[in-house]
């Protein structure tokens, strides 16, 4: 497999060496490969993407320019046997290698991983996860010079940190009604950017603690991931699943929390027919204090027709105002969305 892509735009594009924006044309290239190459026993896959600094994609999300990532990955799988309490299993490597146009290394890692699967669609697994990565200031802004400071506070233009992880996660399904599924890691040397969190988490790195106003001051942190989700259909119809996700890091050179956010997530959902049902989602963040709330009932009776009806509600819980920043206890609604969404496909032939 593989992709190559060529963009053109004519915008704003910021120049670190000058620390300032110009408009100009900007040429950019993107390219995918993939070797796949699956068997019984092993599997092997090697790729690789990469993107120039001048690459914009308005649609999409593109999560960095001017790099390139490699990935190898080699996998070994047990012969099932499905009468056993052990039915399978099987362990993998996979390594990444991440460097920009110029040659130079921006990340390694390496992850092994071995994983379980028992009886009842039971899952257990685990592995380590460990690398090192480098931030260069001119991704975050401007670029030193003489009379001129750079993007990140005091005399270095670069940050570095070797990191290690270890993780595990497990499922299972104990019956067709309901089913469990979970991970937790832990991970220290990751990377706080000091952009900070909003106004219940400001930055914490130490320049920003002498003076808020401070350039950027990147540091490794320790960082805690925590997932679990429950799935419950009593009937064909009905099913419902409730989901919880932690996530938190704090800096090791000053031992500040930099974020810590708890998300839930509630969907139930009710088939009345093979084509129409109707869904309810409630999502609960704690690190913006946002609750949101949809209902939507929906009618597919073929491909290409569809009516959807639906209501969104956008509320904050003992949140700051977006407009003020000032804190307000309670319940505050910020907007409610009525909507109708029809769509119908007409084929013509010629």
């Amino acid at each position: 497999d593989f992709q190559l892509l060529g963009t053109t735009s004519r915008r704003l594009f910021f120049d670190p060496d000058q620390g300032r924006s110009f408009l100009r044309t900007g040429n950019g290239f993107g390219y995918y490969f993939e070797l796949d190459r699956p068997d019984r026993h092993w599997n092997w896959n090697y790729s690789g993407e990469g993107r120039t600094r001048d690459y914009r994609a308005d649609v999409g999300f593109t999560r960095r320019t001017d790099t390139n990532r490699h990935r190898f990955f080699v996998r070994y799988d047990s012969e099932p046997r499905p009468r056993a309490l052990l039915v399978s299993w099987y362990a993998r490597q996979f390594t990444s290698l991440q460097f920009d146009w110029r040659g130079r290394l921006q990340k390694w890692s390496s992850d092994p991983q071995v994983r379980f699967n028992l009886q009842r669609q039971t899952v257990v697994g685990g592995g380590i996860s460990f690398g090192y990565e480098r931030l260069f200031e001119e991704e975050f802004g401007p670029k030193r010079a003489p009379g001129r400071p750079g993007a990140f506070a005091g005399d270095r233009s670069e940050r570095s940190a070797h990191y290690h992880a270890v993780y595990g996660f497990w499922g299972t399904t104990p019956s067709k009604r309901y089913s469990f599924s979970g991970d937790i890691g832990y991970s220290v040397g990751e990377f706080d950017y000091d952009f900070g969190a909003g106004p219940r988490f400001p930055r914490v790195s130490p320049a920003a603690l002498r003076s808020p106003n401070a350039p950027l001051d990147p540091g490794p942190g320790r960082s805690l991931r925590m997932e679990s989700s429950f799935a419950y259909q009593p009937t064909t119809a009905l099913r419902a699943s409730l989901n919880y996700e932690k996530s938190r890091l704090a800096r090791e050179d000053t031992g500040r929390t930099a974020f810590d956010d708890n998300i839930f997530s509630l969907r139930v959902t009710y088939q009345f027919t093979r084509f129409s049902f109707l869904r309810l989602r409630i999502d609960h963040t704690t690190l913006n204090a946002r609750v949101r709330t949809q209902f939507l009932f929906g009618w597919t009776p073929r491909p290409g027709t569809a009516l959807y009806v639906g209501y969104n509600d956008d509320a904050r819980r003992n949140g700051f105002n977006p407009f003020t920043g000032q804190f307000e206890p309670g319940f505050r609604r910020d907007g409610r969305t009525f909507f109708i969404k029809i769509s119908r496909l007409i084929r013509r032939s010629f």
